[in-house]
Formats: structure tokens, C-alpha cells, sequence
């Protein structure tokens, strides 16, 4: 019985690890210092929140195909970003995605400074469906983006840069 309980209670843990709350919120990522070569270091706050789709007129479109963003490079003016999040991926069969996973195809975008300090992260994005990323008030500045499911950035390269000027 013990040996049946080490293995279930890691499963149950990692099923429910993850989840997040209410996606419609607005959310703010830790205040964290990032700089660029011509200024010194400033603290950068992005608000943020998940709206469902469809997106507003003016919305950058992200698809997110074949575990790979199809426009790594995005670039927008300083102020309020929209991303529509589009995740094209075809759904796996009924019983071959369990907990989330590489099989699953689910998809987020997480934004980072170039230390890796997280900045703003997405809800997930199942096969099919689409989200409307906001972030508010964005500085100036070269932003790194990534999926954060598993090893899709890692392992996939899905990952790509998000130039505010």
C-alpha cells in the first residue's frame, strides 16, 4: 500500500500543479530591474490579462503551429499590447493527454527580461481555441517570450523576441 501511495500522491500533485485562477483578472509580475545598453536599470511592471477571443481590431496574431510560434520576431510601439494567442495545434485522441504535456499541445506565452526574470505569462491555450494577451503600459525595450509548458522552448525553440520601440 505504501508503494502505491509514492506513486499516487506525486501523480495527484502534479495534476493539480498549475492550475491557475481567474485567467480575466489583471495580474502584475514582480517588480524586477532590467536594463537596456543606453540606460541604467529601471524597475519594469507589466499589468496584464487574458481576455477570450476574438481579438480586437489591431490585435498582433500569434499562431502557435507544430510546437513553434510562426512569428518568433514581434515588434509594437511602447503602451498597450495586444496579442491574440492562436493555437492551431490539432488536439491529440481521447486518453493520450493526461495532465498537461508535450502531447497535450497546449500553449502560453511567457515574457521575460534578458535575465529570465519573468515579466508576464499568459493563460494556456488548448488546441483549438484562442486567448487575447494585454499588456499594459510596456516600456521600450527588447522582451524575450516562450512557451512554458515543458520543454517546448528548450527542446521545440519555442521561443522568440517581443521589440517595444
Amino acid at each position: 500500500m505504501e508503494k502505491l501511495r509514492a506513486i499516487i500522491v506525486p501523480i495527484l500533485l502534479l495534476a493539480f500543479t498549475g492550475c491557475g485562477g481567474d485567467s480575466s483578472s489583471p495580474r502584475s509580475a514582480e517588480s524586477v530591474t532590467s536594463s537596456s545598453p543606453t540606460s541604467s536599470p529601471t524597475p519594469a511592471k507589466l499589468i496584464h490579462h487574458d481576455e477570450p477571443g476574438p481579438a480586437p481590431a489591431g490585435a498582433i496574431e500569434e499562431v502557435m503551429k507544430d510546437i513553434k510560434y510562426q512569428m518568433p520576431a514581434i515588434t509594437a510601439p511602447p503602451g498597450r499590447i495586444v496579442i491574440h494567442l492562436v493555437n492551431k495545434e490539432v488536439p491529440p485522441p481521447p486518453g493520450l493527454c493526461i495532465n498537461g504535456g508535450n502531447l497535450c499541445k497546449d500553449h502560453t506565452m511567457t515574457i521575460t527580461d534578458s535575465a529570465g526574470h519573468i515579466l508576464a505569462a499568459s493563460a494556456i491555450v488548448k488546441p483549438g481555441h484562442d486567448s487575447v494577451f494585454v499588456l499594459d503600459d510596456v516600456p521600450a525595450g527588447s522582451y524575450l517570450f516562450h512557451c512554458s509548458i515543458l520543454a517546448h522552448a528548450s527542446a521545440f525553440g519555442m521561443k522568440g523576441t517581443l521589440t517595444v520601440s
